[in-house]
């Protein structure tokens, strides 16, 4: 069996979602026979790069909420979270571009890294404040993986791996996702 999974690195609600399958997986007898999929999706594919905003105050900036709301929302996030052994630090988070960690995902799975990538992408967002559109952050995550860095900013400076986002993206869109995660 297959499952295809649709996310991005800055939703909250996709590693909390990673995590639940993985739960339940870990207690299904087959689990031996479920290959999982991951998917590219872009929640803002207009972030940017590079910002000062970060957490609570970005976040109410950009869906004009107002910050109260916002903390509140985000607290009962990092509640979820913590019952999946998250620690989801949400007013460090930087709301930036995902696009390189995709590109960087789909080139760590022909390394059979996908996964371990995946989860170290999703750390740095919700529990370090990390910016994983700063190729310095995603080539220590490629380190961390074991995956060569070299390579990786190959990846990084040559837009590779960039058609195979925008396929996932449009594939998805032709199947009708609108919010991730969406398996």
């Amino acid at each position: 069996m297959v499952i295809e999974i649709w996310s991005d690195f800055a939703c909250p609600f996709c590693y909390i979602g990673k995590k639940k399958l993985e739960k339940a997986l870990n207690n299904f007898e087959h689990k031996d026979k479920v290959k999982i999929e991951f998917k590219s999706y872009e929640l803002n594919p207009n972030a940017p790069l590079e910002t000062n905003d970060k957490g609570y105050e970005a976040f109410a900036k950009l869906k004009g909420m107002p910050i109260d709301q916002v903390k509140q929302m985000f607290n009962q996030l990092t509640l979820t979270a913590q019952a999946y052994d998250l620690d989801y630090q949400m007013n460090e988070i930087v709301m930036t571009s995902t696009r390189k960690a995709h590109r960087l995902a789909k080139w760590a799975k022909t390394k059979n890294k996908e996964a371990e990538l995946t989860e170290e992408l999703f750390n740095a967002y919700f529990s370090e404040g990390l910016n994983i559109a700063n190729n310095k952050t995603l080539l220590n995550l490629v380190e961390k993986v074991g995956l060569d860095v070299n390579e990786a900013k190959d990846v990084l400076n040559n837009n590779l791996f960039e058609d195979e986002v925008a396929n996932q993206i449009n594939e998805g869109k032709s199947l009708g996702v609108r919010g991730v995660p969406f398996f």
